[in-house]
């Protein structure tokens, strides 16, 4: 481009695959070097590896959407919805920070030992689900009852059988689950789930978002 031009370039952005397997990103300026006639015969490249700096504007730029939407759940569950509307807000808000095929909510009676589902999306918006936690074997009994989040990165190397329920209803098995306790006043309340069709769907800063999401869900 400068031999054709003639014209400098600064702060052309290229991103490379390092020999060594990962990401690089560079930015390259080029300036053209001339003769006494005025020809160019030579073009001198700079080139400085920004990945770090890029990385770090990924950051901020993520941290500060995230607390974008924990602002924004704060705002939703402030201003009085009804359940079905804070629940539907609630799945909006968190599909726009990470994957979500399937989304639900349960709600867990500790007296009665009854879960609630008052909002299971795939596809479309489900309601009404009741389980009894004492004869139905799954992952939010596991998650309720470790009150510790679950995160399985690839459920078709750790789900079997029985515990595969309520992961999918649409026919299409689940690969990714992250399930959060809902915690109040030091009492499981209920989880908050999400899964992807994709294996390895979630990062750790997504999961701990979720977390955060939870927090104030409950």
């Amino acid at each position: 481009q400068v031999l054709d031009s003639g014209r400098a370039i600064y702060g052309a952005e290229y991103a490379l695959a390092h020999k060594a397997g990962h990401r690089v990103i560079l930015s390259v300026s080029a300036v053209p070097l001339h003769d006494a006639q005025g020809k160019i015969e030579a073009v001198m490249l700079s080139l400085d590896d920004i990945s770090r700096r890029r990385m770090a504007q990924q950051i901020v730029a993520r941290t500060a959407e995230e607390l974008a939407v924990i602002n924004r759940i704060n705002m939703s569950i402030s201003a009085g919805l009804d359940m079905d509307q804070l629940l539907r807000t609630l799945h909006r808000h968190c599909l726009q920070v990470m994957p979500g095929d399937i989304f639900y909510v349960a709600l867990y009676d500790e007296a009665s030992g009854i879960i609630q589902v008052p909002l299971y999306f795939e596809g479309e918006y489900l309601s009404g689900l009741v389980f009894d936690m004492q004869t139905t074997d799954g992952l939010i009994n596991v998650v309720i009852a470790s009150r510790r989040t679950l995160h399985l990165p690839d459920m078709r190397d750790a789900t079997q059988g029985s515990q595969a329920a309520l992961l999918s209803r649409g026919g299409i098995p689940a690969r990714s689950y992250v399930g959060v306790p809902l915690i109040a006043r030091d009492r499981v309340i209920g989880v908050l789930a999400v899964q992807s069709y994709q294996p390895d769907a979630y990062t750790r800063s997504q999961i701990r978002l979720l977390e955060s999401i939870a927090v104030q869900a409950a």
